[in-house]
């Protein structure tokens, strides 16, 4: 009896062998999934950045999901250690739905192919999941970057506002989560899910094709687990010419490329809100909607007047989230309502200067082939 282990030691090494069995010993804490569509000028900056994080390279997987075609970069990737999944349409939840399927990590890390993580992020996430069973979703602080990586310093780095207190506050209840300000939702390179706490809702991405950041922020908002927002900068979110802020180039009617985002997000904003109908996040997903309306309305006659339920949503919603200064854009749709165009018009051209008033520097035309840059830092942020 005393080696009655050596008989069992070959079966015991037998079944450790088995790729089921081996996969979940050997599975990394996070899966970082970085989701890119014809886009790949900044994708390597954006592995690297993961490459350089503090913890072990046993602790985190990086999956790469393209929608391009370059054999080349493809073999640099491969290199670098990431796993390159093919995304066969141009719909981002259908992409980040094949990344979360094929990722092994207890928590998974969204990363833009033009973003790049502080090399302190997994660390940090790690401390926060480990002290924290319940927790399902961390939402970080992130700081603005131009196209060559320097910090923009007149650019807001927490762009959706919110008062520091909801911003603070944990979610762990669903009154808290239904009733509560919504956390700053901007930017999918700072969110973090546990992988479980999403698997309910992943086999609805694919009908959202666009609006990634809220999809996954929603998902993890619906499952029981808590939210939280942490204030530490730990992402580095790139402006530039092909980001979604070229909506600000146009001085009045959006330019086509806008106006085709606009309607995948109406699609979006309502395939999100009937995924999380009847659950804590339900509260949050209708705030997005109504906002989502009454922007596509003001930015071109494409789009529907907001209604008279619409009105009364971004009424309560204004309360509920803090955000009085929305009711500029209540006031605009108003006035659209009898000029259409001219209402528009003069909606862009007060936008434009009342971001330009609370950062000076900002000049929205500098991401585009005219106008003045940004200013940036002269320091790297590396």
């Amino acid at each position: 009896m005393a080696h009655a282990h050596l008989v069992w030691a070959p079966a015991i090494a037998l079944i450790a062998s088995l790729p089921a069995v081996r996969d979940r010993v050997a599975a990394p804490y996070f899966s970082v999934i970085v989701y890119t569509w014809q886009r790949m000028e900044f994708i390597e900056q954006a592995v690297r950045s993961v490459l350089a994080q503090s913890v072990s390279r046993d602790d985190y997987e990086i999956i790469v999901v393209r929608g391009y075609s370059n054999p080349s970069l493809d073999a640099l990737l491969t290199g670098m250690g990431a796993r390159i999944l093919s995304a066969p349409t141009s719909s981002q939840g259908a992409a980040l739905a094949i990344g979360v399927g094929a990722a092994q990590g207890r928590v998974l890390v969204f990363l833009e192919d033009d973003d790049e993580f502080e090399p302190a992020k997994l660390a940090t996430l790690r401390e926060e999941f480990d002290a924290d069973s319940d927790l399902a979703l961390v939402r970080n602080a992130n700081r603005c970057i131009d196209a060559s990586g320097r910090p923009l310093i007149d650019w807001p780095n927490n762009y959706w506002p919110a008062l520091p207190v909801a911003q603070r506050q944990e979610r762990r209840t669903t009154r808290a989560k239904s009733r509560s300000p919504s956390l700053p939702i901007h930017n999918l390179s700072s969110i973090s899910v546990r992988s479980d706490a999403i698997q309910p809702y992943v086999s609805q991405w694919s009908e959202s094709p666009s609006a990634a950041d809220s999809l996954v922020y929603l998902s993890a908002l619906g499952s029981p687990g808590a939210a939280r927002f942490d204030e530490r900068i730990l992402t580095r979110r790139r402006v530039h010419a092909s980001t979604s802020l070229e909506n600000f180039s146009a001085d009045g009617i959006g330019p086509p490329r806008s106006l085709e985002r606009l309607h995948r997000l109406d699609t979006s904003h309502q395939q999100q809100l009937a995924m999380v109908r009847g659950t804590p996040a339900e509260t949050t997903a209708r705030w997005l909607e109504v906002i989502h309306r009454f922007e596509a309305a003001m930015s071109s006659p494409e789009f529907p007047a907001p209604g008279l339920r619409d009105y009364l949503d971004m009424l309560r919603g204004m309360v509920r989230e803090r955000q009085l200064f929305r009711s500029w854009i209540v006031s605009f749709s108003l006035l659209r309502r009898i000029e259409p165009e001219r209402a528009i018009r003069a909606w862009w051209r007060f936008n434009r200067e009342s971001y330009r008033r609370v950062a000076p520097g900002i000049d929205y035309g500098g991401l585009f082939p005219s106008g003045a840059q940004s200013r940036t830092s002269p320091h790297s942020p590396h």
